[in-house]
């Protein structure tokens, strides 16, 4: 897959850490590792770089500025794959602005109004083609 999608999209931590596969948050311990004891720290790394590579707010993204735009289309596709959920998106503790409500709506659009995004997305497909095409990648 990252011959495919590129490092851009799956990056060494992801795979370092997704080591059982990407589509859900699960990590494959090393024999004689306790899983009690490691849940803490697995559970604050997968938060730590979900918040780090995938949760960053580009507010004007468009294709002429392809250095930002590339940024987004890769985070989206990250998040895509690894399944994230659209309750990640949810804002608990404050009420979101005018802006950042109209944001939120449309990343809640673009995975489909819930639960993730579906397998059968065009976005698997097209975002790799558009990089060959335009040349980026």
């Amino acid at each position: 897959m990252r011959t495919l999608y590129t490092a851009h999209v799956l990056p060494d931590g992801l795979i370092a850490l997704w080591n059982n596969g990407i589509r859900y948050l699960c990590h494959v311990l090393s024999a004689g590792q306790d899983p009690v004891e490691e849940r803490p720290r697995l559970v604050a790394a997968f938060a730590t770089w979900i918040v780090q590579n995938c949760l960053h707010v580009d507010t004007n993204p468009t294709l002429s500025r392809f250095f930002t735009f590339r940024d987004c289309t890769d985070r989206m596709l990250t998040m895509e794959l690894i399944g994230m959920p659209s309750h990640a998106f949810r804002v608990r503790s404050v009420v979101p602005r005018k802006e950042n409500q109209k944001r939120l709506k449309n990343v809640l659009h673009f995975y489909g109004h819930g639960g993730g995004v579906t397998a059968a997305s065009p976005y698997k497909f097209d975002v790799p083609a558009r990089r060959r095409c335009g040349g980026v990648g």
